[in-house]
């Protein structure tokens, strides 16, 4: 048995000897970075403390355990540790510690820390889950340390944790560093890619005086630096009123700094592009982004830990080693949340200029984290594109419209494929020819007509097609629409939109010629209003109808508040004095019950399968507008919108003449009539999901039937390729296992941020023309867990105090690891102190749910009932309704 190991003995090898802390210590020793000696306790003197029966059976029923009972794990946890720390560790392990203590240094000081078999793998990190102890003197002391340590493997926090992400707890072992102490004169965290935005090119530093463990306690609020290309590009010097040092009598103490140094940048400028560089170094060794632990002392910074950066949002796939830049589908569509397998094929499998049933070809679809990227670089390469792609992009999304006026400037620098550009090129001519003719020659009402007919005769002929098909045949030709779905809409339907859209940007550059900016954009924005015809407006008008119709009643709101989507039917015929209101739903679902919140995404439930979902429309608009005032705006809508087409038409006559206000008001008129073909092709393709998932799950049931699934859901976890295969009984792999891990991957892409857009080397773009920039008002902090997220606020002082209620945002000073379990039911975290590496941060990360840092005053400012908005990503907070207690 090998109880102890050095340092210098330790590599990838002996993961399950001394853990993912132990073997990055390993890998860096002997990669000669300037780490602290030291040795670590290995799994196998573990091993001999849980060969107890009664002990392993306690570690088993752990797993039973559901991690939002706390109280039950608070109790098996506690009995579990109380075994632990009163059992007498063997002796061939006293005597191994003893040796190893006495051969690096007896007279030394020690941190030791525990190494996790399980910690600090790519996915998922355990920092901070169990205990660590510093400044140890004495081997005795060193030995109750490691006991101590094994102990902390089942603290309640670690337990909720490998239950929440499914991690078996007899599987978990210990092992524990023992490490030479420094006495660092000042230490911190860093990042080789920023957590917060993913982007693997800004390296991120925390600083603060004294040991480590004043940051990640979130004693202090730390110096923050960033760092990109070699130069230093955001600095925020934080006041640093205390620290934690090493006590002349073992363990630490909590030191005041001195006045003149509170506010003295702690890092020069050298020093915080010579620590860089030696992460970069780090990383390199690694082959992936690092957490790295420093410390500086007697002129040398010191590592004291590595790991990998688990919460990066990854790299969408390329298929060659050139330079390539991806785009978020779903910013475009505003459907940012993962995805399953089968609905990230729908979109994988289809090609944009590719005909049904074309052989593969090139795809500038790639999935990343559950969501689909967009090959832009290619769209660059393409002149019509790049010249216009900032005005095409607008219509769609702002920010990446802003975004791609910079990457239009460097598209040399990204990859292109010959045959897409031809292909592109030749397809894209008649699009343009058609809607010029749309814009110049043919007659509005008859293009509007035209349009109307298109959808309606195609979406019918597309369904009668695949309805004639039955069981796998009818899964092929689905299968086969797929592969063509991009290039019809994009050859066939684009030109009615398109047409709204080219006739808005020729209005707006007389506009600009006219009124200039500001006056310009504010003209559009009233020119936008009312546009009739428009399936989204429609159908909201339709839902503030039935909002008045509930208005009032009591019986109404009652049903809407305690339905649910197994008893609304029932519950819906049940109602005796509404009768309107029930005619109405039923028409409202027979109309848009194909549609729902993420409707691009195939495995999720449409309407008529979950209509009590509508309901919270419903009563929003009760809530938020009076009788009929949303058909009084719609009134006023109009009529300002003619106001503007008044103004606009006048000011070009006045300034550019007779024919150029001829001409403004012509596009005005298409852009009218025709903007309500906005949002038609995606309602084509929501009719026609909503006709492939019910194909798919009518074959789901016969595969529930035959025993090769459990859950006709579970169908959603394979593409469409493999969905056929297993239909066809030749699909080759283990099914339960494919399951398993694909149900792991997703949980743990739904909590990631994805970017806007990414390049292939990690650089994430970001828009910089100020559409960032914090709401006045706002609270400022830290950025410390990505996303944005609006609740009721909780502000807890003490955790013997807390009352946290599921969905709720926490509100606190600072946390530390005992604050874990409230995590499980926080929707958002706000702390007054600390950085990206204090507690707080890191688990929001883990959670996935937003948090920001360092926000002053936060406890005073927020209280308890106050709804508020969470920026985690920008680093902010809004009090938006102050709560007002009920008399």
């Amino acid at each position: 048995m090998k109880y102890i190991l050095y340092f210098n003995e330790i590599n990838k090898e002996k993961q399950s000897l001394a853990g993912g802390k132990g073997v990055n210590l390993g890998e860096l020793f002997n990669n000669k970075f300037i780490v602290p000696e030291g040795f670590c306790v290995t799994t196998e003197a573990y091993d001999l403390l849980v060969e107890n029966e009664a002990l392993k059976e306690m570690i088993e029923n752990l797993n039973t355990l559901d991690y939002k009972n706390t109280e039950l794990i608070t109790e098996a946890g506690k009995n579990i540790r109380n075994i632990i720390t009163e059992a007498e560790v063997s002796e061939a392990v006293k005597i191994a510690v003893y040796g190893a203590w006495n051969n690096l240094g007896a007279n030394y000081s020690y941190a030791v820390r525990s190494s996790g078999t399980a910690e600090d793998l790519k996915k998922i990190s355990f920092a901070g889950q169990q205990d660590t102890f510093l400044n140890i003197r004495g081997y005795e002391n060193i030995v109750e340390a490691v006991q101590k340590c094994w102990a902390s493997l089942f603290n309640d926090r670690a337990i909720i944790y490998r239950n929440k992400n499914g991690f078996d707890n007899t599987k978990v072992k210990l092992a524990v560093i023992v490490q030479k102490m420094i006495g660092s004169e000042y230490s911190g965290i860093m990042f080789t890619a920023d957590p917060i935005s993913g982007n693997r090119k800004i390296t991120d530093i925390d600083a603060g005086y004294g040991l480590g463990e004043a940051l990640v306690s979130g004693l202090i609020t730390p110096d923050f630096y960033q760092i990109y290309n070699s130069k230093i590009i955001n600095k925020k010097i934080a006041r640093k009123e205390k620290g934690i040092f090493p006590d002349n009598e073992g363990g630490v103490i909590e030191v005041e700094i001195v006045e003149e140094y509170m506010e003295k940048q702690v890092l020069s400028d050298e020093q915080i592009l010579k620590l860089t560089a030696a992460g970069l170094k780090i990383q390199e060794t690694f082959g992936c982004p690092q957490d790295i632990e420093w410390g500086f002392y007697q002129g040398k910074f010191h590592i004291l830990q590595s790991r990998p950066v688990t919460s990066l949002f990854p790299i969408p796939k390329s298929h060659d080693n050139q330079k390539h830049i991806f785009y978020s589908f779903g910013h475009i569509q505003r459907m940012t949340e993962a995805m399953k397998p089968l609905a990230l094929s729908v979109f994988e499998t289809t090609r944009i200029f590719d005909k049904f049933g074309a052989a593969d070809s090139v795809s500038i679809q790639t999935e990343a984290g559950g969501r689909i990227y967009i090959d832009l670089g290619y769209f660059l390469h393409i002149p019509k594109i790049r010249e216009n792609i900032s005005d095409i992009i607008q219509y769609a999304d702002v920010d990446g419209a802003n975004i791609s006026e910079e990457l239009a400037e460097r598209e040399s620098e990204f990859a292109s494929d010959e045959e897409f550009t031809k292909k592109a090129e030749k397809f894209l001519a008649p699009v343009f020819w058609k809607t010029s003719l749309n814009l110049y020659v043919w007659n509005v009402k008859r293009l509007r007509a035209r349009g109307e007919k298109f959808f309606r005769n195609e979406a019918l002929k597309w369904e009668n097609d695949i309805n004639s098909y039955k069981g796998i045949e009818k899964i092929k030709k689905i299968r086969w629409y797929i592969g063509g779905m991009f290039n019809f809409l994009f050859s066939k339907a684009v030109e009615f939109p398109a047409s709204a859209v080219m006739s808005q940007v020729k209005i707006k550059k007389m506009c600009m010629e006219c009124f200039g900016t500001e006056e310009t954009e504010e003209l559009l924005a009233q020119l936008n209003m009312s546009v009739e015809n428009d399936i989204a407006g429609d159908m909201m008008m339709e839902i503030y109808d039935m909002a008045d119709m509930a208005r009032g009643s009591k019986e109404l709101k009652e049903f809407m508040k305690n339905t649910t989507n197994e008893t609304f039917w029932n519950d819906l015929e049940n109602l005796k004095t509404n009768l309107e209101f029930t005619l109405e739903m039923k028409k409202f679902i027979a109309k848009y019950g194909i549609r729902c919140a993420g409707e691009i995404d195939i495995s999720v439930k449409r309407w008529k399968e979950a209509p009590a979902e509508i309901l919270p429309l419903i009563m929003d608009g009760i809530r938020t507008s009076s009788m009929n005032e949303h058909r009084e705006k719609f009134k006023k809508g109009l009529q300002t919108a003619k106001e503007a087409e008044d103004k606009i038409v006048s000011g070009i006559k006045g300034k550019l003449g007779n024919s150029k206000a001829r001409k403004a008001a012509k596009f005005i008129k298409i852009y009218r009539t025709m903007a309500g073909f906005r949002k038609s092709p995606k309602y084509f393709m929501v009719k026609f999901l909503d006709i492939a998932r019910t194909a798919v799950l009518d074959e789901a049931d016969v595969l529930v039937e035959a025993g090769v699934i459990n859950n006709r859901e579970d169908i959603f976890y394979f593409s469409f390729d493999e969905v056929i295969d297993i239909l066809e009984g030749v699909y080759n792999k283990d099914i339960n296992k494919i399951l398993e891990k694909r149900k792991g991957d997703f949980e743990l892409y739904r909590k990631m941020t994805p970017p806007r857009i990414m390049t292939s080397d990690g650089e994430i773009l970001t828009d910089k023309t100020g559409n960032n920039s914090t709401p006045e008002g706002a609270l400022i902090g830290m950025a410390a867990s990505a996303g944005v997220k609006e609740g009721t606020a909780n502000v807890i002082l003490e955790l013997s105090d807390a009352d946290l209620k599921e969905g709720e945002i926490l509100v606190t000073s600072c946390t530390d690891p005992a604050w874990t379990p409230l995590f499980t039911k926080a929707s958002a975290v706000v702390t007054e102190t600390g950085g990206m590496m204090m507690h707080s941060s890191v688990t929001a990360r883990e959670c996935g749910i937003p948090a920001a840092a360092g926000v002053k005053d936060a406890v005073k400012k927020i209280k308890t009932g106050d709804r508020i908005r969470v920026n985690g990503t920008e680093g902010y907070v809004e009090i938006l309704e102050t709560y007002k207690e009920e008399i």
